[in-house]
């Protein structure tokens, strides 16, 4: 039914509002912006995920972590166990694993002892739990192309 079948002027004027071509607004982060996910694969919280944030992302159980793996699994360590690192300038992501850390962390069924770029769909594997890494910014987008957006 049309606004003006009703006779609603308001309703009209508010049917107007959603035709044609609106501005998006884009000023301030509401919060850190997501560049990317990790989704757990296998183990404990089986098909969840977690975001990853630019810059530098602590990855643990504990619920302070920048990146909580908080599923149960008593194996991870709660705090530090790894880092991802993300860098807008260069548009690349790094693993790190924390190498004061007993636990043992592994990427592709490798055992990395320095940091190392990560690559779509890496499988990263922290105690009983794998998770799979899915970068959304990267070479072809970052947030900084997005001009009217101001940090």
């Amino acid at each position: 039914m049309r606004a003006s079948a009703r006779g609603g002027g308001e309703e009209a004027a508010r049917t107007q509002l959603v035709r044609g071509k609106q501005q998006v607004r884009r000023d301030l982060f509401h919060q850190d912006p997501v560049v990317g996910w990790l989704v757990i694969v296998g183990g404990p919280g089986l098909g969840s995920y977690r975001p990853i944030f630019e810059g530098n992302n602590t990855i643990g159980r504990a619920s302070g972590q920048r990146i909580p793996i908080d599923f149960g699994d008593e194996t991870i360590s709660s705090e530090e166990q790894a880092y991802i690192r993300y860098d807008s300038v260069d548009r690349t992501f790094l693993f790190v694993p924390n190498l004061a850390k007993t636990n043992v962390v592994q990427v592709n069924d490798r055992k990395p002892t320095a940091a190392l770029a990560l690559a779509s769909m890496d499988v990263i594997t922290m105690g009983r739990t794998q998770l799979v890494f899915v970068p959304f910014c990267g070479p072809d987008f970052d947030w900084s192309e997005i001009g009217e957006v101001k940090t």
